[in-house]
């Protein structure tokens, strides 16, 4: 900012947040050095950002979220200027990220077994083969490397197609499966309302009658048994056996 810049900013400043003292001057003067490389504009939406959020009531850390701001909205400008760039570069967005340079919800490597995905159904995300994956591949890997191994190294789309190359289809098996689970429970709602909830009681006599049943069905049986087994045994005891002739 020009001298006339920097006065119009801090007298924006100080009269947002009443900053009039021989103090606040000369936090002011002490300001400038940290302060005075960002545009009027930059530091204008700032202040006002501070002053909209209630930030900070604290002289002593307005300069770093000033600083902080500029930068955030300065960065945010810049991504959105280059998905802007690339989108107009590309043409229309990718089939596979829709644009985003990652491929979300992909069945992770470790729940698959067999061609199977297994539950609960485990997702990652991979970077896409489109360029604007393959830039966020880039800078995923290395921020991977300045890490020092605080965070995993990125998965292209290629790379996990080689390990998963059934992916595609684990995808819309799943989905179909939502879709017939939605539509069953939306089917078992409609019952619901209609013939309201379900008696639980009756359920519970119903059960009891059967066991019942059952009980007595098996007592029956095993008299029926009894019964045989005495009557093979008497017809047994009453048989005659011939001597043997010669």
């Amino acid at each position: 900012m020009t001298p006339d810049e920097w006065a119009k900013w801090t007298d924006h400043h100080a009269t947002l947040f009443d900053l009039r003292s021989e103090d606040d001057l000369a936090m002011f003067a002490k300001w400038r050095p940290l302060l005075a490389g960002f545009s009027l504009a930059d530091m204008t939406e700032a202040s006002n950002w501070i002053a909209a959020n209630a930030a900070s009531k604290y002289r002593t850390q307005h300069a770093e979220l000033l600083i902080r701001r500029v930068t955030f909205r300065r960065a945010d400008q810049t991504r959105k200027r280059r998905e802007q760039e690339d989108r107009e570069r590309e043409g229309p967005d990718c089939g596979f990220c829709h644009g985003v340079g990652l491929v979300i919800g992909v069945p992770h490597p470790r729940a698959v077994s067999d061609g199977v995905w297994t539950p609960p159904y485990y997702t990652c995300a991979v970077t896409c083969r489109c360029r604007r994956g393959a830039d966020r591949h880039e800078r995923f890997t290395a921020e991977a490397t300045q890490s020092n191994g605080r965070c995993p190294l990125p998965m292209s789309l290629d790379y996990y197609e080689a390990i998963v190359p059934e992916w595609g289809q684990l995808v819309q098996d799943r989905e179909n499966r939502r879709k017939d689970q939605d539509a069953a429970n939306e089917t078992a709602a409609t019952a619901d309302r209609r013939a309201g909830p379900l008696d639980l009681t009756a359920v519970k006599r119903r059960i009891a009658d059967r066991m019942a049943a059952d009980r007595a069905a098996m007592r029956q049986e095993a008299e029926r048994l009894k019964q045989a087994r005495d009557e093979m045994a008497a017809m047994q005891e009453n048989a005659t056996i011939p001597f043997p002739t010669r």
